[in-house]
C-alpha cells in the first residue's frame, strides 16, 4: 500500500475525502511515484484496493464527491452511461439555461441537440437570449 497516499486521505463515517492537491471543484491529483505520472486520486485509490479498470470504463461517483476516494461510493460505468457526460446531464434537463420548459412546442432538434425555440426566436429578433 502507499502510505504517502493513505496519509491524504480523510476517512468520514461515510467519504473517504483527499485532502492534497485538487483543482477548486474538480478530482484529486496525486503523484504515483511508482508509475512516475499523476494520476486521478478516486483511480488510484480503485486501483489499489479492487485493481485494474477495465478497458473502456470509467469511475462514477455515487456520493457525488469528486474528491472522495472511497471505492464502495466508486461504480463502474461505460463512458455512454455515464451520469456527468454532457449528453447525459443535457438529456435529463427539463428547462433550458434561461428558465424555458422544453416541451414540444417550445423544443427544435438541430443536429442532434434539443434548443429552446423562445431563446432562438429572441436571440434572432432581439440579439439577447432574455429578450430585453
Amino acid at each position: 500500500m502507499d502510505e504517502k497516499f493513505w496519509l491524504r486521505v480523510n476517512k468520514t463515517d461515510t467519504c473517504w475525502l483527499y485532502t492534497g492537491p485538487a483543482k477548486s471543484g474538480s478530482y484529486g491529483r496525486y503523484w504515483d511515484v511508482n508509475a512516475k505520472k499523476s494520476q486521478w486520486t478516486h483511480r488510484y485509490a480503485w486501483t489499489l484496493l479492487k485493481g485494474k479498470i477495465p478497458y473502456g470504463m470509467e469511475l462514477h461517483h455515487k456520493c457525488l464527491i469528486k474528491i472522495c476516494v472511497n471505492p464502495d461510493h466508486l461504480e463502474l460505468v461505460t463512458r455512454a452511461s455515464h451520469p456527468d457526460t454532457a449528453n447525459n446531464i443535457q438529456k435529463n434537463k427539463t428547462h433550458c439555461n434561461h428558465g424555458h420548459k422544453f416541451t414540444p412546442e417550445n423544443t427544435r432538434i438541430y443536429r442532434g441537440h434539443r434548443r429552446c425555440k423562445t431563446c432562438c426566436f429572441n436571440r434572432n429578433n432581439y440579439g439577447n437570449p432574455k429578450g430585453i
